[in-house]
């Protein structure tokens, strides 16, 4: 049985960026040519504490969809964890090569 690589998958972070606001990690699936396709099981994690703020998904032929952990997340944490989800999403595009 011959077997070919369809997909490509990887957990990818953040965690080594010191200017990181949050901590930022997701499954990233790319088709065989190397193109993204999307990012799955996303989570946003508190830099200093830890604490899971937001989990989400994102595909090519999907939309963007967060779900915030908890109600208490002030907006301008709502706005920075966005800003983070944009970015990492933005650098799995990037990293197609």
């Amino acid at each position: 049985m011959e077997l070919i690589i369809e997909k490509t998958s990887a957990v990818m972070s953040n965690a080594a960026d010191e200017t990181r606001t949050n901590t930022v990690r997701a499954e990233v699936t790319k088709a065989k040519n190397g193109a993204f396709e999307a990012v799955r099981n996303g989570q946003v994690y508190s830099k200093d504490s830890g604490e899971n703020l937001a989990s989400f998904n994102s595909g090519v032929t999907e939309p963007l969809n967060i779900n915030f952990a908890t109600t208490d997340i002030s907006a301008a944490d709502q706005n920075a964890v966005i800003a983070d989800i944009q970015a990492f999403i933005a650098a799995a595009r990037g990293s197609e090569e």
